[in-house]
């Protein structure tokens, strides 16, 4: 759906090329960036901080994690050993991986042990069975050169990824460009203020008061609006351009249409699907 209300018609084979098959051949891999996401290669090492901080919590003694390998020691390392012996595999496909408890968070042992080890970065997603994941070791899905690149520390990474926030948001709150990535506020607040010292981020202000940052690289008469989610609820303005809301009555949501001056409009799912010269001589 985001791809389609965006590109238009698509060939899925064309995504489906761009992160299965061989190593070598991939483009993107999925891990959690806002959520479970298909991203670029090039995000790995700036997600590894989020796979140790995975790892250690596991040794916490109040997760979910740590629950099952007090009832089930070793199994997490037996269900890691099958995945090394036998290839891709599903949750439930794995030994002794117990039943499902209903509903959409009612994992079994297998897939508590799996998302675990998928978040840790201990195994990746192979691809998918329908809606299934299927997890295989690192190096059988991540391509070798992209292993060898060098893991940047944690603020350094954070700070990559707030630029790119920063880039597709274009403005937003400090828990605007956190939540991007999911970035704690409180770790992404301090990485968000060394940005503005630097010049790479410029703090402006909107007239609710709300205080809010925009890329100092930002282009200064375009606007890319492949950047808002639908669930953006306000009429916002922007230049002699207003969004409006509108219910669509379909599965989607919500609709915004982009009025002119010369009072034509443009129809859209979402913002985020146009890409408009906003500057005064085209509106």
């Amino acid at each position: 759906m985001p791809l389609f209300s965006r590109l238009g018609s698509y060939a899925p084979e064309m995504l489906d090329s761009s992160w299965l098959g061989a190593p070598a051949d991939r483009e993107l891999f999925e891990y959690w960036g806002h959520m479970a996401s298909l991203m670029p290669f090039e995000l790995h090492p700036l997600l590894r901080w989020r796979m140790a901080e995975a790892a250690e919590n596991h040794k916490d003694s109040d997760t979910r994690v740590a629950t099952l390998e007090r009832r089930r020691p070793g199994f997490m390392r037996a269900a890691l050993d099958e995945i090394a012996e036998r290839g891709p595999l599903s949750a439930r496909e794995i030994s002794g991986a117990g039943a499902s408890k209903g509903g959409w968070w009612g994992w079994s042992d297998g897939k508590r042990a799996l998302e675990a080890l998928f978040a840790a970065g201990q195994v990746a997603a192979a691809g998918r069975r329908g809606f299934e994941r299927l997890y295989d070791l690192p190096d059988r899905v991540i391509p070798a050169r992209v292993l060898a690149m060098p893991t940047p520390a944690i603020e350094d990474a954070q700070r990559a990824l707030l630029r790119i926030a920063a880039r597709a948001l274009g403005v937003g709150t400090e828990k605007d460009l956190c939540d991007y990535f999911r970035i704690r506020i409180g770790a992404g607040r301090h990485r968000i203020r060394e940005l503005v010292e630097t010049g790479e981020l410029m703090p402006v202000s909107s007239k609710d008061g709300r205080r809010r940052r925009t890329s100092s690289a930002m282009p200064s008469r375009r606007a890319s609006w492949m950047r808002t989610p639908c669930s953006l609820r306000s009429t916002r303005s922007f230049g002699n351009a207003r969004a409006r809301k509108e219910s669509s009555g379909s599965a989607i949501g919500s609709r915004f249409i982009l009025r002119r001056r010369s009072g034509s409009t443009v129809t859209t799912c979402c913002r985020s699907c146009w890409e408009i010269d906003w500057s005064p001589a085209s509106i």
